[in-house]
């Protein structure tokens, strides 16, 4: 046990109120359960468990040591809330020691790690649980898969998934180099791949997306290791069913081919599962956004259509064409289900095209959107692709891409400002974009900002 709260940890065996062993066969899989007491709240595992849910399977491969933390409940957002309460108006705080790398792969590998940020890679918020997800890496930037999530609250990293045997920080795992089955979007269980020319694509070095799932290709996919991939915009909180999804695209270790599956992993259990396959038209470097519904409407950077995925059915519904380059951002006027890009252009200015959600005939129309000519100052010179997030209770739209400067969009109004920020200076964005690190803590009114593995989680407090 650890931390200053109290609670029982039970499992096979097991009833555990402060430090305590078994003895069990060798490669036995049990579960604990972490309970806290009345006062206390669980505040994670260490050792052979890790991350903040209150159950954690163990295989017995080895001698396991595991570690539960029980914190009393007051405190457990004290620190975090009274950092907030004490910041001006305006202005950005670096969280002490909140660094994403100290929760990457070991051995700790710079560029790899770096790189599941830096490689056009984004995140999504969860409400719920007040966490920022970040997911990325692809193509030969970096292979890691695994899900890190940022808990407000604690103000602590932790890595929801772990890669399969074989594979480390250092090494990709066995067979994951071979690029013939990116297009099925999940790593191979071996080394020993077998892929017959039947399965193939007709003058393509990768498996045909209808022989993915089938024998011979199925059973040599590990169905819970899907492939790191550039998420772009792509990544996304499924709100109805509490799972964390990612859009598809280009993978590990080629990204010249997409694999057009929405892959979604529950939370709870830490289990992927893969829910829908996009129709083949709808694919390309997009963006997502959730609406107050829970529709997961997607806008891509290649001509595809405007797509709405209905997570509760797993259908699709497709509106017109638009190629509006995704550059920029995209969220959703939650208020008036307008959907907002702000697309970059050539000259470092940008354009904000609304795409009106509940006119079905101007989403069909050639162009779906309209552009609109805001008052005030707009963004200008800050990349290609800035954060861009709607703070539901403010009614108002944030755009961030670099130093402290933050600028705001009122969909009232349809006019710009700009918040001169004070504070921790957050610095240059990267440089492939900001995507969806940049979000909006409903519970905390902050904004969350991930910009860099080697750099402290910040916050931006706006102003009334």
């Amino acid at each position: 046990m650890a931390g200053s709260g109290s609670g029982t940890v039970t499992g096979k065996a097991l009833v555990c109120n402060s430090n305590c062993s078994t003895t069990l066969a060798a490669n036995t899989t049990f579960t604990l359960q972490a309970t806290p007491a009345a006062g206390s709240v669980f505040d994670g595992w260490g050792g052979a468990c890790a991350g903040s849910q209150t159950q954690c399977t163990v295989t017995l491969s080895q001698a396991r040591s595991v570690t539960a933390g029980f914190v009393p409940a007051d405190l457990r957002n004290a620190a975090v809330d009274a950092l907030i309460a004490g910041m001006p108006a305006n202005s950005w705080k670096a969280l002490p020691s909140t660094q994403m790398k100290d929760v990457c792969p070991s051995p700790y590998q710079a560029y790899f790690c770096a790189n599941v940020i830096t490689a056009w890679s984004g995140g999504a918020y969860d409400d719920k649980r007040d966490r920022m997800i970040v997911y990325g890496g692809g193509h030969s930037d970096s292979w890691y898969n695994n899900v890190f999530a940022f808990d407000l609250a604690v103000m602590k990293w932790q890595r929801l998934t772990e890669m399969s045997a074989g594979a480390d920080g250092a090494n990709p795992g066995p067979g994951w180099n071979d690029s013939r089955l990116e297009s099925c979007g999940y790593y191979p269980k071996s080394a020993n791949i077998n892929l017959p020319a039947s399965v193939m694509m007709a003058g393509k070095p990768y498996v045909d997306y209808d022989k993915c799932f089938v024998e011979p290709v199925v059973s040599q996919l590990n169905l819970q290791q899907p492939r790191s991939d550039h998420t772009y915009g792509k990544v996304f909180v499924d709100t109805v069913n509490d799972r964390y999804c990612y859009y598809g695209g280009g993978a590990y270790p080629g990204a010249q081919v997409d694999d057009f599956g929405i892959d979604c992993l529950d939370p709870q259990t830490r289990l992927w599962e893969r829910v829908a396959r996009r129709p083949a038209d709808v694919y390309g470097r997009g963006q997502v956004a959730v609406d107050a519904k829970g529709l997961v409407w997607y806008l891509t950077a290649e001509g595809a259509p405007i797509t709405a995925y209905n997570t509760a059915t797993r259908q699709f519904q497709r509106y017109g064409y638009v190629n509006y380059e995704t550059g920029g951002g995209t969220d959703i006027d939650r208020q008036r289900n307008h959907m907002y890009a702000l697309a970059s252009l050539a000259d470092g200015s940008y354009a904000l095209r609304r795409f009106d959600l509940n006119n079905t005939a101007s989403l069909q129309a050639k162009t779906g959107y309209t552009q609109i000519t805001a008052s005030g100052t707009a963004p200008n010179q800050i990349g290609t692709r800035p954060g861009f997030a709607y703070a539901d209770s403010r009614d108002r739209f944030y755009a961030w891409g670099g130093g402290r400067n933050v600028y705001v969009y009122d969909p009232q109004t349809q006019a710009w400002s700009t918040a001169a920020g004070t504070g921790d200076d957050p610095g240059a964005q990267q440089n492939w974009g900001t995507y969806g690190r940049f979000r909006w803590s409903g519970k905390r009114g902050v904004f969350v900002l991930v910009n860099s593995t080697t750099q402290d989680v910040m916050i931006y407090k706006p102003g009334n």
